[in-house]
């Protein structure tokens, strides 16, 4: 019941779609549907298999099953309807979670009962009462009884389990029959058996898919113990991993799934034994996990449940993550990254999971899959074809232009309107404008206006509204006129921008923690209800002794700008100089605190500290120095890594929708709350943040 008020009560993407009753909460849609329908269906078939003759023992261990944790459980279906706050000590679920776990041990280990249990197989010979209102739930029960009835009958734990469902479910039907026998309502209790024999197939299925396996690798094994399988192997299993990226063609990520492609060759993890550099590197990355995590004692604990009492890893395993750059793997070694390929990386996870913790791998993988990945697809995809579009762009002024003219010569043909002459016109420029909306990605995102526009004047057209279509082609051309103007200064923001992540990129080389932040506590993951606002605001920049300084509304105290000629990483250690005649000097953190978000960063200049608030350009404007920026107000949840981060790949609401950003820890106005208490996994932090009035470059966009 709980799972069904959360799905009607959690909205997620209000008014854009609705269920077959007008819901906008998380119940419409069909995954959610369908992990509560399980619920209800196997509480039902417990229900009947309670009044039944099953054996107290097999219906322990299926009650075991189906109120347990693992996959298809009420707990499990629980909480993936609730997500994240389902595994929060705030809510009342994790309690429930952890009775869960206990509950098919409580009368004995289930493993024992079915593998040592006198078992009758009823399943490979009795057949099931024919029920002529259930002609679908017949039809799936027939094909799980074919699956079963090929388990190997040595496979006590597969028939045993084939057994206990095959009881459950006759349980099931005996109660159906004797409800109708009372002359009940069926038609509920009708879709529950539909479904739980559709249930009853895909786990008979499954055992089927089990039971061959296991006499395959039987197969294989006698097969390797009378045979030399040093001979039934290839002589030559050498494999370079470097040489087959060469020979494989690139292909967009995820292309391998509708355009799969088993003839050529292929890499897979198995690979890495081959290949003596990778190889290497694992037996490496091994031996350091084992030496720091295995092979020390943690207050007479292992490392997991240390680090999960501690609520977390120490400043020092962070450190030491960072200066053998594991955080740094992917990063492009231009900036100070280690530019090693996927295996690397794929190797660096493997030993942390194995030979770690999973708190430990989430530490990196947080950092990196997420926090930095969005900076890398901006820095070598997003920003580099914008700049090139917008220089294509720029070369094709006079294309705008005469756009601008095809729109008020189309305006000229409706006042004596030809209906072919006019389709014809119409459609030309159609087909000139899909034809770069396709190709070029800053004038889709720029011409946004102008294309909603002509779309509409085109339905206005079909509709014989000429006046409307008249109008909207005049609004068109009007909108596309501002837009040959902003397309150069454009360009120097996009190289700006691209500029802007390579620092922030440079950050995680450095040593700083990358986090991604985008769920909010009134949205979720929800990107069309993302609440935080992100404000575009100008302020003017003034001089003193070569530091750049502005004012902030409410604030007397003015505050430094860092520009990027004042900033350098040496040795990926981030450094500054006020003017060129200075000397570079480290930025300092020491008076930052981590626990309040209080204090700030400085530098030595002259001997004395020198505190700053803000990077960012000075950028010349109507004679004047402005520094641009968005300005945040909001707050994120469940940010794993949060706690440390020392940078995040963030989403706010903009004029143009949302958009994502490099947000720097240390700006004013962003705290992080404490860490979240967990049902589980307390060694890796997730963390709430705060931002009041926050601070960010408009060249720290994250794309166009």
């Amino acid at each position: 019941q709980k799972s069904i008020d959360h799905g009607i009560g959690r909205i997620q993407f209000p008014d854009l779609f609705q269920d077959e009753h007008g819901r906008d909460g998380i119940i419409k849609f069909g995954a959610v549907k369908s992990l509560i329908a399980h619920m209800a269906a196997r509480l039902e078939c417990l229900k009947a298999a309670s009044k039944s003759d099953i054996s107290a023992n097999m219906l322990y261990v299926q009650a075991g099953k189906w109120l347990g944790t693992q996959e298809g459980s009420f707990t499990y279906n629980a909480t993936q309807v609730y997500g994240g706050t389902g595994f929060s000590e705030d809510d009342t679920l994790s309690p429930y979670y952890r009775d869960a776990s206990i509950f098919k041990y409580l009368l004995g280990d289930p493993a024992n009962i079915q593998n040592f249990k006198n078992q009758t197989t009823d399943f490979r010979r009795d057949e099931f009462i024919q029920i002529e209102l259930l002609c679908e739930t017949n039809k799936w029960i027939k094909k799980a009884l074919i699956a079963d009835r090929q388990i190997d009958e040595c496979n006590k734990a597969l028939a045993f389990r084939a057994e206990m469902d095959f009881h459950c479910i006759k349980s099931a039907l005996n109660d159906f029959q004797d409800r109708s026998d009372r002359g009940e309502k069926l038609l509920y209790q009708q879709q529950v058996l539909e479904l739980l024999s559709k249930i009853y197939w895909e786990s008979a299925s499954s055992r089927c898919h089990d039971s061959q396996a296991a006499a395959d690798r039987i197969t294989c094994a006698k097969a390797l113990f009378t045979e030399n399988w040093r001979t039934a192997t290839p002589a030559d299993r050498h494999f370079d991993y470097h040489h087959f990226l060469k020979e494989v063609p690139v292909t967009p990520t995820g292309n391998y799934l509708t355009n799969a492609s088993f003839s050529g060759r292929r890499y897979s993890p198995e690979n890495l034994h081959c290949d003596k550099t990778l190889s290497k590197k694992a037996l490496q990355l091994n031996d350091d996990f084992k030496k720091y995590f295995i092979n020390k004692d943690f207050d007479g604990m292992s490392y997991v449940r240390y680090a999960e009492a501690q609520h977390g890893h120490s400043n020092e395993v962070i450190k030491m993550f960072h200066d053998k750059g594991y955080m740094r793997l992917i990063i492009p070694k231009e900036l100070g990254g280690g530019g090693c390929p996927k295996a690397d990386y794929y190797l660096l996870i493997s030993a942390s999971m194995q030979y770690g913790d999973p708190a430990l791998s989430l530490v990196i993988q947080a950092s990196t899959s997420i926090g930095t990945s969005p900076m890398l697809l901006a820095y070598k995809k997003d920003l580099p074809k914008a700049i090139s579009d917008g220089e294509i762009l720029s070369k094709n002024k006079s294309q705008l232009l005469r756009w601008i003219e095809d729109c008020r010569l189309l305006v000229l043909m409706l006042e004596n309107p030809n209906p072919k002459k006019i389709h014809q016109a119409f459609e030309k420029l159609g087909n000139e404008v899909k034809t770069l909306v396709k190709s070029n990605s800053v004038f889709k995102s720029q011409a946004a206006p102008f294309l909603l526009k002509l779309h509409k004047a085109g339905q206005a057209g079909v509709s014989f509204e000429l006046d409307k279509m008249g109008k909207l082609l005049i609004s068109a051309a009007k909108s596309l006129e501002k837009l040959p103007d902003k397309i150069d200064p454009l360009g120097d923001e996009l190289k700006a921008r691209k500029h802007g992540v390579a620092f922030f990129l440079s950050l995680i080389s450095s040593g700083q923690t990358s986090a991604f932040a985008l769920t909010e506590p009134s949205a979720g993951s929800d990107t069309a209800r993302v609440a935080t606002r992100a404000e575009i605001k100008e302020v003017q920049v003034t001089t003193t002794d070569g530091l750049y300084t502005f004012n902030v509304e409410g604030e007397d105290e003015p505050r430094v700008l860092i520009t990027p000629v004042q900033r350098r990483f040496e040795n990926r250690i981030l450094q500054i100089r006020v003017t060129e005649r200075e000397k570079l000097s480290d930025v300092l953190y020491d008076e930052y605190s981590w626990d309040d978000d209080s204090g700030c960063r400085y530098f030595m200049r002259n001997n004395k500290k020198c505190y700053f608030h803000d990077f960012g350009r000075a950028i010349q404007q109507n004679g004047h120095l402005i520094y641009r920026y968005y300005e945040l107000t909001g707050s994120k949840m469940w940010i794993t890594n949060g706690r440390f981060a020392g940078l995040f790949a963030l989403y706010a609401k903009t004029s143009e929708g949302v958009t994502g950003l490099c947000v720097d820890r240390y700006a004013e106005g962003l705290t992080v709350g404490k860490d979240e208490d967990k049902m589980g996994q307390n060694a890796s932090p997730t963390n709430e943040i705060f931002l009041e009035k926050v601070r960010v470059s408009s060249d720290f966009v994250l794309g166009i």
